[in-house]
């Protein structure tokens, strides 16, 4: 990763999170706010991370990835805390998650076969992709189904767009002749932008109908 790209995407990485816990902070409420999202989102980054170390790629992309993960920790304590209650799937669906991150960490240290942790790496890095895609779909589906954008932090949203747009420009800046090798990151971060750009259409949208309903 392009040092300057990487500069960038810490500094509008550290806006979005502010903006969205200090939003979950103020309105002490978390409604609206997907905590599968939050699951989904520390997978992808734990998966990516664990691809990382595999491969060797740029330390810059590990120091990114780190940071994110412990950002998003942070976000998910704020939604945790002020969250009024958690569906049986959410807990379910947690869990899951987690069983599943903890056995491929696993499975990589005690490894030594290099064949079978390069196959490892070659989907992690593509159930990653899924993983973010997933997560932002999630929470495009919680702001449809509650119709509550009062917590979510338009900042937020735009620093996400803008944030996966730097790395993804940062990315093609820098591939070189390894363009298979980052085509889960140049594919997953592609989709994410899309989503992203819903995410704010939908949020737009039903501010809009707040605005209207109360004229």
């Amino acid at each position: 990763m392009n040092t300057i790209w990487f500069a960038i995407s810490i500094s509008i990485f550290f806006i979005c999170f502010a903006a969205q816990f200090a939003k979950i902070l103020v309105n002490k409420s978390s409604d609206g706010y997907s905590y599968n999202f939050i699951n989904l989102y520390i997978c992808g980054n734990i998966l990516n991370l664990i691809n990382i170390i595999i491969t060797g790629l740029d330390l810059n992309i590990t120091y990114f990835t780190i940071y994110v993960i412990i950002l998003t920790l942070l976000t998910s304590i704020a939604v945790i805390y002020y969250k009024k209650s958690f569906t049986k799937s959410e807990i379910i669906f947690t869990l899951m998650i987690y069983n599943f991150i903890i056995a491929i960490l696993l499975f990589t240290v005690y490894n030594t076969d290099k064949y079978i942790n390069k196959l490892i790496s070659d989907i992690t890095v593509w159930i990653a992709s899924v993983a973010f895609a997933a997560s932002k779909v999630s929470q495009i589906i919680e702001i449809i189904k509650v119709k509550n954008i009062e917590n979510i932090s338009y900042i937020a949203l735009g620093m996400f767009l803008i944030q996966d747009s730097s790395f993804l420009i940062s990315i093609l800046t820098d591939i070189n002749d390894n363009i298979l090798e980052y085509l889960p990151w140049i594919v997953g971060l592609s989709v994410s932008i899309t989503l992203d750009v819903i995410t704010l259409i939908v949020t737009f949208h039903y501010q809009y109908k707040s605005k209207t309903s109360m004229c």
